[in-house]
């Protein structure tokens, strides 16, 4: 998956902020995941501030976790000259 989606303008919040792999499923026998499973995409008015992922023992993948900023845009405002 590329980093943004340009036909909708999605951007994939791992890839943008993270060096890492991201994988969340598909474990080994130590409980070490394999592949990346799990994709959490933004629209243009969301910055992705961070994105991590847990793994346990129990769930059959991990969980992801992404904290984002609200870009906020006056509507209607026009730039002063």
């Amino acid at each position: 998956m590329r980093k943004s989606t340009s036909l909708l303008n999605f951007t994939d919040t791992h890839r943008l902020i993270n060096s890492g792999l991201g994988y969340a499923g598909h474990f080994d026998e130590d409980h070490v995941p394999h592949i990346r499973i799990d994709y959490i995409i933004c629209s243009p008015n969301l910055l992705p501030t961070t994105s991590e992922v847990f793994c346990s023992l129990s769930p059959d993948h991990c969980s992801v976790r992404v904290k984002w900023t609200i870009k906020r845009k006056l509507l209607g405002q026009r730039k002063k000259k």
